[in-house]
């Protein structure tokens, strides 16, 4: 059994009598809260429950070799030198993401708590059920932990799906950043390589690429866990090219010079027709320069973006990476002017 670390506090939880007395022993001290308090050393540990039964006896479970661990998988386990860890799935396919926001969630996005919403078990019909509560957020979300959940939107169209990764990361396009420090996330916007599929088929390269942000996030290991971030970007005065710099990696591989669009009519730039390709023309160190197309030339650019699409590259083909981790794509970007 695999509980999780301090900070954290594991959650322990059965079926008994309500009217007798149950009591929890964990680490030599008795327990009446089935929420333990955080415990950072890793076990092995034994767990027992004991409650009187109708005939005077004392029922007795007792749960052996109990660790305590956090987060991630195969990967974290060998990078941390066989640490065993433990892994928890909170999954339902096909559901609707108001079923796993909590209550002050709704409240900010203007949602009735009590709407109902087709519910769907894998192989059976639907059902109506209500979201009041937030039904698996309660279930299956904050009894294993305290942690922030960031839904995407309700409903989108095919052109606005990058809406949903830039509104996850609180319109930054990265994590971990100000808003969220101790969040972090796998880029997978260059892993589609199946047109009839929007789930990447590489598992390997996005369990990659998680278990470097979780090494360099929750584990504070010195690894190279994202790609490049865009730091500052300016505009030659006669709009025929833009200079992007990034950081937070030493440098940057061109991989194509595709990927780019400038905006330069409209005064919001909401409808895609508006975006026009921008070319990689150059690269220097970190600082890319790229070459507006010609229907933008002499005129004010209103918005730059990058991999702003449904499927924005081929398969592990997106303009720019990880000089030192060619396995790290820089994310999605947009600026307006």
């Amino acid at each position: 059994m695999v509980l999780q670390r301090a900070p954290q506090r594991g959650v322990v939880w059965g079926f008994g009598d309500t009217t007798k007395l149950t009591t929890l022993r964990f680490n030599d001290k008795n327990r009446y809260n089935l929420t333990l308090d955080p415990v950072s050393d890793e076990g092995p540990y034994d767990i027992q429950v004991t409650q009187p039964l109708a005939n005077g006896t004392l029922a007795t479970i007792t749960l052996h070799d109990v660790l305590f661990r956090d987060l991630y998988g195969r990967m974290i386990h060998e990078a941390l030198g066989g640490r065993p860890i433990g892994l928890i799935a909170t999954s339902w396919s096909g559901t609707v993401i108001e079923l796993w926001m909590p209550p002050s969630a709704l409240k900010d996005c203007g949602i009735s708590s009590n709407k109902a919403v087709s519910l769907q078990s894998y192989g059976q019909s639907s059902a109506m059920v209500s979201h009041d509560h937030s039904d698996l957020f309660n279930a299956m979300i904050y009894p294993f932990t305290r942690m922030i959940f960031r839904p995407g939107d309700k409903t989108t169209s095919v052109d606005e799906f990058p809406l949903i990764p830039w509104h996850q990361t609180f319109d930054v396009g990265y994590v971990p950043n100000s808003v969220v420090p101790k969040v972090f996330m796998a880029v997978a916007l260059d892993l589609r390589d199946d047109p009839n599929n929007i789930h990447p088929r590489t598992k390997h390269d996005v369990d990659y690429r998680l278990s470097r942000a979780g090494l360099g996030v929750a584990y504070n290991q010195q690894v190279q866990f994202q790609g490049s971030i865009v730091s500052s970007v300016s505009l030659a005065s006669t709009s025929q090219t833009v200079n992007v710099t990034y950081t937070g990696v030493e440098n940057i591989e061109l991989r194509n010079p595709n990927g780019f669009e400038v905006c330069c009519q409209g005064a919001t730039c909401s409808d895609d027709i508006l975006w026009v390709p921008a070319t990689i023309s150059s690269k220097n160190g970190v600082t890319i320069t790229l070459t507006v197309a010609s229907q933008c030339v002499a005129l004010q650019l209103i918005g730059l973006r990058y991999l702003w699409r449904e499927t924005p590259c081929l398969f592990k083909d997106a303009a720019i990476y990880n000089y030192t981790d060619s396995n790290l794509p820089s994310s999605l970007f947009i600026k307006y002017f």
